[in-house]
């Protein structure tokens, strides 16, 4: 009986032992893609004439998960309708609202802003406005209107 007491309690030792020895590393994983890229919120905007931005804004929301991200925002094409380009692109300017302000012409809009994300408002949305510096007193009557292609790019 000593024998079988013995030889049992050998058994229960050996076993603890490699229950104890007989583990695995157990992980999760997951990939998270990187965007950068913009959303329109807004397509309709309405432009000003004059000094002042009183017109209606184009809404795009902004979206980079790089850490410590900056963007490159930038007007990639205007077509300024039956406006000559030549004579008034430097007479038209945009407003840029990160909720830090940006203002310039189309030039200036053509080469881009480099800005944070972290500058963004938590929505991540920039609001654009339009205006002519001419006052709308001294324009033909008529329709103006401007389409364009906005870009960002992540750096």
């Amino acid at each position: 009986m000593l024998r079988f007491i013995v030889a049992f309690t050998l058994i229960s030792l050996s076993s603890c032992t490699l229950a104890s020895n007989n583990h695995s590393t157990l992980s999760f994983k997951k990939h998270v893609r990187e965007r950068c890229g913009l959303e329109v919120i807004n397509n309709q905007g309405e432009m000003s004439f004059g000094r002042e931005y009183d017109g209606r804004a184009i809404t795009l929301k902004l979206e980079s998960n790089r850490k410590d991200s900056r963007l490159l925002l930038k007007l990639q094409h205007i077509d300024l309708g039956s406006i000559d380009e030549s004579r008034i692109s430097e007479l038209v300017r945009f407003k840029v609202e990160t909720p830090v302000r940006y203002e310039g012409d189309i030039n200036y809009w053509r080469q881009g802003v480099e800005f944070p994300v972290d500058q963004l408002a938590s929505n991540k949305e920039v609001d654009i406005r339009a205006r002519i510096t001419i006052p709308e007193s001294q324009l033909t009557a008529g329709e103006f209107h401007f389409n364009m292609e906005w870009a960002v790019e992540c750096l």
